[in-house]
């Protein structure tokens, strides 16, 4: 039965990043985990969450979890599924995964997993009048830019935030003044800090050669950024508030926009090590 689980019939793409894992989360409580792609079909797919990896968290069969990056298949794209199964591998000491992919999402780049082509493609033709040398790197510093306006986005919601908390009446002054300084000042100085990061990296991109970009980029620096900062628990005893919980929700939306900004530019670099830009 396990093996019939795992093997399915269609043809599969490997995909060898073994050293370049993607950020996921958990749909139930926006838990961060970071996984690889080991096995890709028509219908499915397999990730492993192995033990090395700084963010792991354990998934469990029929948990939806959003991967955060686009895979297409007869015209439709989706970034999130359901786990089928899972198992824990002891010869590559990780927690092996079946997934099957369910939630369609508009893509945010013209970077997706073609399933049905069994390729990453990167369509650049919107960026037609540059010659193909900077094609590429145009791209890497649209994502980061526009990843540093989310970063801003979400500062101006937590402005908004400390200003509603003060003026709620189901938390006392003391409850306010504790909730204030450990959880919203603690993440806001995180938020600006890393918008801060973003645009000097950024800024700094801005100077390099086209082709020297992807090499340049500090992938696990994007990734101490761009991981989510919000945590359910902190704030649950407050998400019965409606003005509240409409805060928190477009700040996790944000956050999981971060997550294909970070998954999209690993998925740049994996594309430059096997295929020429263009």
């Amino acid at each position: 039965m396990k093996a019939a689980q795992e093997r399915r019939r269609e043809n599969r793409l490997p995909i060898e990043s073994a050293i370049l894992p993607f950020l996921g989360t958990r749909q139930s409580d926006h838990q961060p985990f970071q996984y690889l792609l080991h096995d890709l079909s028509s219908s499915g797919l397999q990730i492993s969450i192995p033990r090395w990896v700084q963010r792991r968290e354990r998934v469990f069969p029929d948990e939806s979890v959003s991967l955060h990056l686009p895979f297409r298949l007869g015209g439709a794209t989706y970034v999130a599924g359901r786990i089928a199964w899972e198992r824990w591998d002891q010869e590559i000491e990780a927690q092996l995964c079946g997934i099957v992919l369910q939630e369609i999402y508009p893509e945010l780049f013209p970077v997706v997993i073609a399933l049905d082509k069994q390729e990453v493609s990167v369509d650049l033709s919107a960026f037609v009048e540059l010659p193909s040398s900077a094609k590429m790197g145009t791209l890497v510093r649209t994502v980061l830019k526009d990843a540093l306006l989310l970063k801003r986005g979400m500062h101006i919601y937590f402005r908004h935030l400390r200003a509603y908390f003060s003026r709620m009446v189901m938390i006392s002054r003391d409850e306010f003044e504790q909730f204030s300084q450990v959880v919203i000042r603690d993440i806001s100085r995180k938020v600006l800090d890393d918008q801060r990061r973003l645009h000097d990296m950024y800024r700094q991109l801005r100077r390099k050669g086209q082709s020297d970009i992807l090499d340049s980029l500090d992938l696990e620096a994007v990734r101490s950024i761009l991981e989510p900062s919000i945590y359910v628990e902190l704030f649950r005893p407050l998400l019965e508030s409606d003005v509240f919980s409409r805060y928190f929700q477009a700040l996790t939306a944000l956050e999981r926009k971060g997550l294909t900004h970070n998954n999209t530019l690993v998925l740049l670099y994996i594309r430059s090590l096997t295929e020429p830009s263009t």
